[in-house]
C-alpha cells in the first residue's frame, strides 16, 4: 500500500486513500486536511471479516501487498 523513500513513509494517494476513507468512513479529502487518523473503534478490531479470498490463487506479489497492507493496519491500530 506505500512505500519507504528517504527514510519516510509514502502514501500512495490513488491506491491508499480510498482504503483509508472506507477503514475509518471518513471522506478522502480528510485525510488531505489532516495527517492525524480518526481513533479506531475497539469493538470493529475486534469483527472477522465476512469475506474469503483464496490464498491459493494469488500471486506472490498480491500476497505480499496483502501481508504489507495487513502490517499498516495493525501499527494504525496500535497508535
Amino acid at each position: 500500500m506505500s512505500s519507504i523513500e528517504n527514510g519516510k513513509r509514502k502514501v500512495d494517494a490513488e491506491r491508499d486513500l480510498p482504503a483509508l476513507a472506507a477503514i475509518y468512513g471518513k471522506p478522502i479529502d480528510y485525510f488531505y486536511e489532516t495527517l492525524d487518523l480518526p481513533p479506531a473503534d475497539p469493538a470493529s478490531t475486534k469483527i472477522q471479516s465476512v469475506i474469503t479470498v483464496d490464498l491459493e490463487a494469488l500471486t506472490q506479489r498480491d500476497k505480499l501487498e496483502l501481508a504489507a497492507a495487513e502490517l499498516i493496519h495493525n501499527v494504525l491500530q496500535e497508535t
